[in-house]
């Protein structure tokens, strides 16, 4: 993706989004992302579902589990391809990582997907918990009326 931003009336620059916007494409593994503003970026809902998900199944989390283990334990069907984007995107946060194992004849030759939670991850589902802990905390009279 590019962005235009105008030099002059005549012309225009062009520059990368990520430069623009000065995006870190790299996670730091030590530590939840921290934007521009100097807040923590927490997993969004379904990423923190499929973390979790992940950490229920430990060395059977395959895709297909995963989506079985979420629509179990948290009412939630989704998609395949729902599933696969949110997997994509905590491995680029550093959050999740797989392993290629080796095929077998029920899948018709191919091999599976193994997800497991990086420390990344489980730090940052703990960081999340805290802070919804946090907000939480003193609003059960509130919560409990009709």
């Amino acid at each position: 993706m590019r962005l235009q931003k105008p030099l002059d009336e005549s012309g225009f620059s062009v520059y990368d989004v990520d430069t623009v916007f000065n995006v870190d494409t790299d996670y730091n593994a030590d530590r939840l992302e921290i934007d521009k503003m100097g807040n923590k970026s927490y997993p969004g809902e379904f990423e923190q579902m499929v973390l979790l998900a992940i950490l229920q199944l430990k060395k059977d989390a395959y895709a297909p589990r995963v989506a079985q283990e979420l629509e179990q334990s948290a009412g939630r069907s989704v998609s395949r391809g729902a599933l696969y984007t949110a997997l994509d995107r905590l491995n680029k946060k550093g959050m999740v990582r797989w392993s290629i194992e080796a095929a077998t004849s029920e899948r018709g030759g191919l091999p599976k997907r193994r997800f497991e939670v990086t420390g990344s991850g489980v730090e940052a589902l703990k960081d999340s918990r805290a802070a919804l802990l946090n907000l939480w905390r003193g609003l059960e009279e509130e919560l409990a009326r009709d």
